[in-house]
């Protein structure tokens, strides 16, 4: 059995670069008929991570913000007709349908199933919903091959995230024993992916993460933490020896106490993030540099010649 983690593996070159600059190297992929990402990185629908004005931010800097659901219908539709071509994040059970129909009503057509667990027979009734619409879905989380192919036979299903148990925040290894290392789940997922993207979520720290994770197969990157961390998040800050960013899990009492009147099953737990004032776009361009100097070193223009040419050791 495979569990091997980003930290697990590094990118060797083995070819000569005809690569003049790290500009030269392509970076592009379609979402859906009116979205392309120029940046491969999708901001986390969590509460401490993506409201509409990181949304915004992330459609300037070419990648994708969902917006989170832990608030009332209302005000996620009012952010997200502050930051259309966004994404939304709606549950598979509560008030899912009515969090819906109203943000479809406002003219958002991409949502985010965004449940711990992706292969469940409630998130196979909320896609067969769903697909009465014109929507294109973003679904997860899962580690295998077998629930990857899954999902992927919804034809409504546009991308799927992939990791349990990697987030910052993540407690379910301990709470379940349900785990698996982000490289060899990612592989075994690209093993069997025909026409939906692959979203990598979990234990993305650094720019050198991405790369491994896109050259494993990933098409896209979900970060939580490091957004969280950033000043344009929505975290909340507060000075102890020094600042920090308070950064909930999703499945956390404190996010749970705030939409369940009895909290229970928690996989989730709070953490202190050191805050620098770094902005989004700063992180955005790190990362993105980051990818495409990794590029350059397999001679790689596009990511076809990436995972082409990338050596593991």
């Amino acid at each position: 059995m495979s569990n091997l983690d980003f930290k697990d593996i590094a990118l060797v070159p083995r070819v000569v670069s005809t690569v003049d600059s790290r500009d030269d190297v392509k970076v592009l992929v379609k979402f859906n008929d009116t979205y392309q990402f120029t940046n491969r990185i999708i901001a986390s629908p969590m509460k401490d991570v993506c409201d509409g004005n990181v949304a915004n931010e992330m459609r300037r800097c070419g990648g994708l913000g969902i917006i989170h659901r832990f608030m009332p219908i209302e005000d996620q539709v009012s952010q997200y007709i502050t930051s259309p071509n966004s994404a939304c994040a709606i549950g598979v059970n509560g008030d899912y349908k009515e969090r819906f129909i109203q943000l479809y009503a406002s003219g958002c057509i991409a949502f985010c199933l965004d449940t711990a667990n992706g292969a469940t027979n409630l998130v196979k009734k909320t896609i067969e919903w769903l697909s009465k619409h014109e929507v294109n879905i973003i679904v997860g989380n899962v580690a295998s091959a077998e629930c990857y192919e899954w999902l992927q036979s919804f034809p409504v299903v546009r991308a799927i995230r992939v990791g349990i148990a990697s987030g910052y925040a993540c407690t379910t290894k301990n709470a379940t024993g349900v785990s698996r290392g982000m490289v060899s789940c990612i592989r075994e997922c690209a093993s069997v992916k025909k026409n939906t993207l692959l979203i990598a979520d979990g234990g993305i720290k650094e720019p050198e993460d991405m790369c491994k994770a896109i050259a494993c197969g990933a098409d896209l990157v979900m970060l939580g933490s490091i957004i969280a961390a950033t000043k344009d998040s929505p975290a909340d800050i507060i000075v102890r020896d020094r600042k920090y960013k308070v950064y909930h899990g999703s499945a956390s009492f404190e996010i749970q106490k705030s939409y369940r009147d009895k909290p229970r099953y928690i996989e989730g737990k709070t953490r202190l993030l050191e805050y620098n004032g770094e902005s989004l776009e700063s992180v955005m361009v790190r990362f993105l540099d980051g990818l495409r100097s990794s590029m350059s070193y397999f001679n790689a223009l596009d990511l076809e010649n990436y995972r082409k040419n990338v050596t593991f050791a």
